[in-house]
């Protein structure tokens, strides 16, 4: 059994149901087998069509048409501008390293800062999402990623 980062997955990367996937976000790293991941998407097992990545981040094709992409870009956030009593940053547009088809997908992003932001979204596509970082004062930060994840169809 192998202990494998879903963000190093690649399309040369063998895999198999016992091996550990461990997915790690800004807030969170969760652990387990590559069948308990298909259990739970409701995915046969052995049923990766494809998986890859390019300068946009990483995504995996499942067989019954399931999409999972994730991703990071980093930025010098500047929470800033003035919105009602709150600030925010001007617009970050993620783009997908692959489109999904026809439904926009679940989408979740957020700043690794150690700082209290919220995120807000101006809209998610099938091949990209714009977002704003929120705060109640203003800050500037520097270099730090945005961490993300979409999960939807890709037939």
């Amino acid at each position: 059994m192998a202990n494998i980062k879903i963000a190093q997955l690649t399309n040369q990367t063998a895999i198999s149901d016992n091996d550990l996937i461990i997915i790690e976000t800004a807030t969170s790293t969760n652990k387990m087998t590559v069948g308990t991941l298909k259990d739970l998407l409701g995915i046969e097992r052995g049923g990766i069509v494809e998986s890859g990545s390019n300068v946009n981040g990483y995504y995996i094709k499942f067989e019954d048409g399931t999409l999972m992409c994730w991703g990071s870009l980093n930025a010098s956030p500047q929470i800033v501008n003035a919105w009602g009593s709150l600030f925010i940053t001007s617009p970050y547009t993620i783009n997908f390293p692959v489109e999904f088809y026809v439904s926009i997908p679940s989408f979740q992003a957020s700043l690794a800062s150690g700082d209290l932001t919220m995120t807000g979204y101006e809209s998610v596509g099938t091949g990209s999402a714009i977002i704003r970082f929120i705060r109640g004062q203003s800050l500037t930060i520097s270099n730090k990623p945005i961490v993300w994840q979409a999960i939807g169809r890709w037939k």
